[in-house]
């Protein structure tokens, strides 16, 4: 991880959280010049305008309408925004409704997952035999609106993970599995299809773990994988990865808080913030809920090989046909699959 100060990262949350108090001018004197908020981008790739530091700067944050420009600069500020009662009641019963049917009809298939109180999770791409899902994305409107204002293009959807129950997955960032050119062009879209507390396992969040710098990823790898080559999916970088960040979220003096959240309410989370599902006390709950990883129309996304090797030239152009519904876009995958075991055509479901 890159030697930056306690005061670094307090002073950038300051400027962010406090723009009038403090000039970008005073920022810039304690850190490299064209420094972004990721540390070692390849240039040559570009980056997000919302990625720098002094992003209001920017013409186009400058062309948004006053509540988006709202909307991001809380989102700078926390790396993460919640936009309540998005979704209707109604649609969070015929998601959940046609869920249980769909889990009914093809129980060959699913049963073998379940767990010792019935309930299912982490099933991938659920959306591609669940229309009424792209449908419900497509209806939120604000949500859509303040993504597609930030990518500068179509929201679409990349996957999909739908969870019966809460993950309790341990903090981590995305950007591994979710690595686009130009780099983070991606967001975590996450609906509540109930209400989520500590109970059933809400959502956890380090506020401000979006703005330590990113590693210097080559180097990372010298020391840690060798000539070792990387592929798609490597756990021994991914920990190794998330262990560093989540160290230096900690000498930031950085915290993990849960984020309760009601059934329609849905988040956004930074691609670099870190994030995880809360531990789950009382296990014969329920807790429905759908995440989207969405990236700008068109963009492709790869996987550890391309984030462990910044400067590798991809292609800027996603190799996978699209489909749409409701006027929204999303990838056309071939599989569903639950715990990344056992994939099925989509076509055969019933």
């Amino acid at each position: 991880m890159g030697k930056w100060s306690f005061s670094f990262i307090s002073t950038l949350r300051q400027l962010l959280i406090r723009p009038d108090r403090m000039s970008v001018d005073e920022v810039r004197s304690g850190i490299p010049e064209h420094h972004f908020l990721a540390a070692d981008i390849n240039m040559d790739f570009g980056v997000p305008w919302f990625m720098r530091y002094d992003y209001r700067s920017d013409e186009r944050y400058q062309s948004l309408s006053g509540e988006i420009q709202r909307q991001a600069d809380r989102f700078m500020q926390n790396g993460y925004l919640v936009f309540e009662n998005v979704i209707s009641n109604a649609m969070c019963d015929r998601v959940t409704d046609e869920f249980r049917g769909l889990c009914e009809r093809n129980g060959d298939y699913f049963d073998q997952f379940r767990d010792e109180h019935g309930y299912l999770e982490r099933i991938i791409n659920i959306h591609l035999t669940m229309p009424v899902l792209v449908e419900m994305f497509a209806s939120a409107t604000p949500v859509l609106a303040f993504q597609d204002a930030l990518f500068g293009a179509p929201t679409s959807i990349y996957t999909s993970l739908y969870y019966e129950k809460g993950s309790g997955q341990s903090l981590h960032r995305d950007t591994p599995y979710f690595t686009t050119r130009p780099e983070y062009c991606y967001f975590g879209t996450w609906f509540a299809l109930e209400d989520t507390d500590a109970g059933n396992g809400c959502l956890e969040v380090i506020p401000g773990g979006h703005l330590v710098p990113e590693l210097d990823r080559e180097a990372f790898v010298r020391a840690a994988a060798g000539d070792d080559e990387i592929g798609s999916i490597n756990n021994r970088l991914f920990d190794k990865y998330q262990g560093d960040v989540l160290a230096e979220c900690d000498k930031q003096g950085l915290s993990a808080i849960q984020v309760p959240m009601k059934r329609g309410d849905v988040l956004v989370w930074h691609p670099q913030l870190p994030h995880g599902g809360g531990l789950i006390a009382e296990r014969t709950r329920t807790r429905n809920s759908i995440v989207m990883h969405t990236v700008p129309e068109g963009s492709p996304v790869y996987h550890a090989y391309a984030f462990f090797d910044p400067k590798k030239q991809l292609s800027a152009q996603a190799p996978w046909q699209q489909e749409e519904l409701f006027s929204r876009k999303f990838a056309a995958h071939d599989t569903i699959e639950v715990m990344h075991r056992s994939p099925k055509q989509r076509n055969t479901f019933a």
